[in-house]
């Protein structure tokens, strides 16, 4: 017993020093945030001004314009990223049926699919029940989930929602036919600013365990069927009900 409360005050410590960085983080990133996006606008209006006046055969002046505002678009998206993580989580939840936040994440993220052909769909044995859940927030999180997954899978490669009860809990997952998340960085995969990928600054994870911790749930990754990564979010139990007919 003694050293299960050992075990349990240790944990609180580790989540409390966990809190107060994440803490500190934010407000660093706000106040970046609040510095640069000013100057970002100044600097986007004016390039997008001056394409405007240069000759149409002066083609490379016009694309270092483009080029500029690509960029600072680029910057605008990693400051709206940053301010959504520095902001705490504040959540209106109501009853979203399962299958309608599903076809909405499927039909916002589905721009993110031309060219790849990839089967995105929901499993066949869905369950149809409810979660008590803030649906733009919640929505948000699932089509970061299958934008993720969609990247990651191979041409024509297939991208499937669940949803299934578990316990106590109930569990809503976004699984992949790509190579997975090694065993070694499935611990650091929701750590703000940690990423893979040659291009991004890997908060969308972060804010995406936000959203879920806001909701009483927590999200882990895991082996799909197929060996590629499944993300799943869990929330309690108490959440989730059958679909009320007419």
């Amino acid at each position: 017993m003694i050293r299960d409360q050992i075990e349990t005050i240790n944990a609180s410590r580790a989540k409390l020093v966990q809190h107060e960085k994440l803490a500190a983080l934010g407000q660093l990133a706000a106040a970046i945030a609040h510095e640069v996006r000013n100057p970002l606008a100044v600097i986007r209006s004016a390039a997008q001004n001056l394409r405007d006046t240069v000759p149409g055969d002066n083609s490379d002046a016009r694309r270092a314009c483009s080029f500029i505002t690509d960029e600072t678009d680029r910057l605008a998206s990693l400051i709206n990223s940053l301010l959504a993580f520095a902001r705490p989580v504040q959540i209106s939840p109501a009853r979203v049926p399962v299958a309608e936040l599903f076809e909405r994440a499927l039909s916002l993220a589905g721009d993110l699919n031309s060219g790849k052909h990839v089967h995105v769909r929901c499993a066949p044995d869905l369950d149809q029940g409810v979660v008590n859940a803030d649906s733009e927030l919640m929505c948000q999180v699932f089509v970061g989930l299958v934008a993720n997954a969609i990247e990651a899978v191979p041409y024509g490669g297939d991208v499937t929602l669940e949803a299934r009860p578990r316990g106590r809990e109930v569990e809503l997952a976004v699984a992949d036919s790509g190579p997975g998340v090694p065993l070694e960085l499935r611990d650091r995969v929701f750590e703000p600013f940690f990423t893979t990928r040659a291009e991004g600054v890997g908060l969308g994870l972060a804010i995406a365990r936000q959203i879920v911790e806001a909701h009483g749930g927590r999200i882990e990754v895991g082996a799909s069927a197929s060996g590629g990564a499944r993300f799943a979010v869990i929330l309690p139990r108490t959440s989730f009900g059958v679909t009320a007919t007419a």
